[in-house]
């Protein structure tokens, strides 16, 4: 599964036949659980309809809160 890094893992994601699957390594979905209400989010897992306009500004905000966790865990070793 194609994925892009940074400082570790940041965003996994995959075409299925309806949908674009997400996926952000936890917890990231939990913190974001009010934004995205009216997708499919679980675990690691965001589904984004095929037949919907892709959600550009709130990926930009999930692979940033990502990063952002990514760069903390640098910090801490």
């Amino acid at each position: 599964m194609p994925y892009y890094e940074y400082n570790g893992r940041l965003v996994y994601f995959s075409l299925a036949k309806r949908h674009i699957g997400l996926y952000l390594p936890t917890p990231i979905i939990d913190e974001h659980r009010d934004e995205l209400k009216g997708y499919f989010a679980e675990k690691a897992t965001i589904r984004l309809p095929l037949d919907q306009d892709l959600p550009i500004t709130l990926i930009e905000t999930l692979v940033r809160a990502r990063a952002v966790k990514n760069e903390e865990g640098l910090n801490a070793s």
